[in-house]
């Protein structure tokens, strides 16, 4: 009658609500959660975490992650009284499930509907490499400006916080005033706290959006 599940110890939007959707729908199911959290995604730390649920006895487990050290630590595990799902990554070798949002769809969703507002010149500012989900936003950009018959500026290296969104909307706004560097007409943020950011930036700049330049997010945060 319980789920062991795997998380980080971090307050980001999207591990945290998936953490409240799983909590939900194992008790609208009779079933209650065991969770374990990790700061490093090391294969002891989650390992350890997995071997801790098979002495509770939980009837499966389910790892929240989705960037490269969590997919090295959990790929491969295999144990006869616990099946594992991982939310994130699409496929993995191993026995081990997965369930996954389409990132990239989603990336060139939000890609195509800046080009179809007329948008040209569509920047990306882009999650943490290391993260599937960032990788698969960036892919989904680059090929839908790409289908349109478009080479794109390269994507702006970032993270998911809104203080590295703020920090690179200054940074846009300070070339084109002062080293004449054209503004991008339109930007897409790999997620909504970096899309807030820029949009704090701009209206500080005196830069109008959508009149100036367009952006739009990814998650649907609340606030957004």
């Amino acid at each position: 009658g319980a789920i062991g599940v795997v998380t980080e110890d971090s307050p980001l939007f999207g591990p945290t609500m998936t953490l409240i959707a799983v909590e939900n729908a194992a008790r609208s199911s009779g079933m209650y959660v065991s969770v374990a959290t990790v700061t490093q995604w090391d294969v002891d730390s989650v390992r350890g975490s997995l071997e801790h649920f098979v002495d509770q006895g939980v009837d499966g487990a389910v790892v929240i992650a989705s960037h490269d050290d969590a997919v090295r630590a959990v790929e491969g595990f295999a144990h006869e009284q616990l099946p594992v799902v991982m939310l994130g990554p699409s496929d993995l070798s191993g026995g081990v499930y997965t369930a996954a949002v389409n990132q990239y769809a989603g990336g060139r969703m939000a890609t195509r509907h800046l080009l179809e507002l007329g948008h040209t010149d569509v920047l990306h500012v882009a999650g943490p490499e290391s993260w599937l989900d960032a990788r698969s936003r960036a892919r989904g950009w680059r090929d839908a400006m790409r289908q349109a018959g478009i080479v794109p500026r390269e994507p702006i290296p970032g993270d998911w916080r809104a203080s590295t969104g703020y920090r690179i909307g200054q940074e846009l706004v300070a070339k084109a005033r002062t080293a004449g560097e054209e503004l991008p007409t339109a930007v897409f943020a790999a997620n909504d706290q970096l899309a807030l950011g820029l949009l704090h930036a701009f209206a500080e700049a005196g830069v109008s959006v959508p009149r100036d330049v367009s952006v739009i997010g990814f998650d649907d945060v609340e606030g957004s």
